[in-house]
């Protein structure tokens, strides 16, 4: 048995996301002059020992700690006869401790007891792995387990992963000290381990999220017993997903279903696991080949910083035969130009044989460095800025990450664009007639002297001038089009100095011409059961004729068809001694239908 202690102390921070955009929160930190943290610091210990956490308050609320799931009975607190709490607090500037002994393993939540409606989703949680006694030796039958000898939880490598979800509106509110109603509050970043994607894989304690330090990305060796330790700290429902990989889960609750020798064996396999608020799943699987396998809620908004896909709730696990040794060699040689008058593209020379990925940054002026974009993927060398301004100097700086942490910088190369020309944007077509398609475009530049439209056909990818128009114009038809006809088309800003990039392509086909009608429908043989009907026709557009028919005032019916060869009918279905009426008309797969024949009369005989 051992005494855990734990200091933590409960202050405001910022949170950063993909996006650019930083939230304020509550966190808990490990140091008093340390930074607080989301989630809250992990809290580790063995069955058996005692745990003794001191919290400080140095927020302007109270705030008190709960522990779901431990042998620990809360003491709630009110006030002049309010309930303030669920267990004893801490004032602002107070102390308070809690001790109580780990009774069983598992993966629990500690978080705020004291208005945890607002502290909860404001940050005020973290996670506590108790794991079995002898779990870090290897005679005893507890090594490596979760739960214990017999419980089907032995693992080679064990993450915690913790699931919430950030209201920016709400975070900013309630650290104002404005009112906010909570039947308003709607998340728009989704978190594993504090951070939303891309920033959920890079490694723990990255200096550019310095109160986010989890990284939430699993590395293992193919054929390792992975244990994914799912906890969900937030106020929604997760629908989490292990992409290509079925797992068995192996407890619930930190309640392991194989639980010892002669027990049931209640274990069950998912790939798809729904983690309500405030519970816990422990997955366990044997990992597969090499390769990356993604980890990730199926709710697609909630793959979203801010609407913005991709991001939020998916993290990633890399299946490689051994983890990285160093971090990896800072890349070289980076260059910038301006391309197409409206982005900067940067080109740079990979190094490494063992990143995951890059971090670009960018500055304007003296100001500095900010994180532009975060490429996941290994070995890529290039990058395009398309979000820069007319007249503005740009700075930009690249380094590599994996599982060890950062590289040193590249070199950095400055550029400054032009006096830029916006392109046409949101180019539409529409084939008005066979032999005619209108074109309309967004006006997105201030000094463009006219437009340049250019067209290609479906067999070709070269592109041909048709037409310039003048800068007011935001229309074209183009009627030098066939019919049946497949046409592509893109437009092009220009002034007296400056071409602007091209529009987006749009597509468009036109329709066929319909055939013509038949004509001289004749009646060339008359009986009391027999009528045999001709026509001419001297179109080449057609697949069929229709043959129609009807009787007195009756409507037309269709009573029959012939191939594109034949221009004659033989109708059987008539009767003795009555007036019939036909016409006829062509159809063509591409073209439709024809205009109607002339229509006859026919007069059987008795």
């Amino acid at each position: 048995m051992a005494v855990i202690t734990k200091d933590l102390w409960a202050k405001k921070g910022i949170i950063a996301f993909p996006d650019g955009v930083e939230v304020p929160f509550w966190g808990f930190a490990a140091a008093a002059g340390g930074n607080p943290q989301l989630p809250g610091p992990v809290i580790i210990a063995r069955v058996g020992d005692v745990i003794k956490i001191t919290l400080r308050n140095e927020l302007s609320d109270f705030v008190s700690l709960i522990f779901p799931g431990q042998d620990y009975i809360p003491t709630p607190v009110k006030e002049n006869g309010v309930f303030t709490s669920y267990n004893t607090h801490a004032s602002p500037g107070g102390v308070v401790t809690y001790t109580f002994t780990a009774t069983r393993p598992g993966v629990f939540l500690y978080e705020s007891g004291a208005s945890p409606e607002r502290q909860v989703p404001m940050g005020l949680y973290g996670a506590m792995v108790i794991y079995p006694p002898g779990v870090d030796h290897p005679s005893d039958p507890d090594y490596h387990t979760a739960y214990g000898n017999n419980t089907a939880s032995l693992y080679d490598v064990d993450k915690v992963l913790i699931l919430s979800e950030v209201d920016s509106g709400f975070n900013l509110a309630v650290d104002s000290g404005s009112s906010f109603n909570m039947l308003d509050f709607e998340p728009d970043y989704w978190l594993i381990n504090g951070r939303s994607y891309p920033f959920t894989v890079l490694p723990d304690d990255v200096d550019i999220l310095v109160s986010q330090p989890l990284g939430s990305k699993v590395n293992a060796a193919p054929g390792k017993r992975i244990l994914i330790r799912c906890l969900n700290a937030g106020s929604q429902n997760h629908s989490f997903r292990l992409e290509g990989i079925t797992a068995r889960v192996v407890a619930v609750d930190s309640w392991p279903l194989a639980a010892g020798t002669g027990s049931i064996d209640a274990t069950y396999l998912k790939n798809t696991i729904t983690i309500a608020s405030g519970e816990s799943y422990d997955l366990l699987f044997i990992s597969g080949p090499e390769g990356q396998y993604y980890l990730h809620d199926r709710d697609h908004h909630h793959l979203c910083n801010a609407g913005q896909y991709p991001g939020g709730m998916a993290t990633r696990l890399d299946v490689m035969q051994a983890d990285p040794v160093d971090v990896p060699v800072s890349p070289s040689q980076l260059a910038c130009s301006v391309i197409c008058r409206n982005g900067i593209r940067l080109n740079w020379r990979d190094r490494a044989i063992n990143e995951e990925g890059c971090v670009v940054e960018r500055k304007t002026g003296v100001e500095d460095f900010e994180i532009l974009a975060f490429l996941t993927a290994p070995g890529l060398t290039e990058y395009t800025d398309r979000n820069v301004l007319p007249n503005t100097s740009y700075t930009y700086r690249v380094r590599a990450y994996n599982s060890k942490g950062f590289s040193g910088y590249s070199n950095r190369c400055s550029v400054t664009t032009h006096d830029l020309i916006a392109g046409p944007a949101n180019l539409a077509c529409i084939a008005v007639t066979a032999n005619q398609i209108d074109l309309a475009w967004t006006n997105n530049a201030y000094n463009a002297n006219g437009y340049i439209i250019e067209r290609r056909t479906a067999e070709t990818e070269r592109y041909l001038v048709i037409a310039e128009v003048d800068g007011d114009m935001t229309a074209y038809s183009d009627d030098t089009v066939e019919a049946n006809t497949r046409y592509y088309y893109r437009v092009q800003a220009y002034n007296s100095t400056e071409s602007s990039c091209y529009s987006n392509e749009c597509g468009v086909t036109t329709p066929a011409i319909p055939p013509g009608a038949p004509e001289h429908l004749q009646s060339v043989y008359i009986s009391s059961d027999l009528v045999i009907l001709k026509w001419d026709f001297n179109y080449t557009n057609k697949d069929e004729f229709i043959i129609e028919r009807k009787s007195g005032a009756a409507e037309y019916n269709e009573i029959g068809s012939v191939d594109k060869y034949n221009f004659y009918y033989f109708d059987f279905q008539v009767a003795g001694n009555t007036i019939y009426y036909y016409r006829v008309r062509a159809y063509s797969k591409t073209g439709g239908y024809s205009g109607y024949s002339n229509e006859i009369m026919v007069n059987t005989p008795a």
